[in-house]
């Protein structure tokens, strides 16, 4: 990937406030006012809970099966420190 498509990115992002430009051309997350964050936090409630009600109406008896096989591998991974395979069920999953 070139500069500018991350360059041009960088100041849409900028435009919507999403990130500050600074003089030395470093890039920085503006902070989040409190009213700012627990609307975040309450749009992320609302799409997330759907998106949850949407896929479980739609996973399949077999997808079922995988995550629930998923989810005993991460509970004997624990136990035993395997890092690896506690992120890449988690991935999966």
């Amino acid at each position: 990937m070139s500069m500018m498509p991350v360059r041009e990115a960088l100041r849409l992002l900028a435009a919507e406030r999403a990130l500050t430009m600074c003089p030395n051309r470093s890039v920085t997350v503006p902070r989040l006012s409190r009213a700012e964050t627990l609307s975040i936090s309450a749009t992320r409630q609302m799409l997330e809970g759907h998106a949850a009600a949407v896929a479980a109406s739609l996973i399949t008896d077999a997808e079922v099966e995988r995550l629930a096989a998923l989810q005993a591998e991460l509970a004997a991974a624990r136990p035993r420190g395997d890092s690896r395979r506690i992120l890449a069920a988690k991935e999966e999953f």
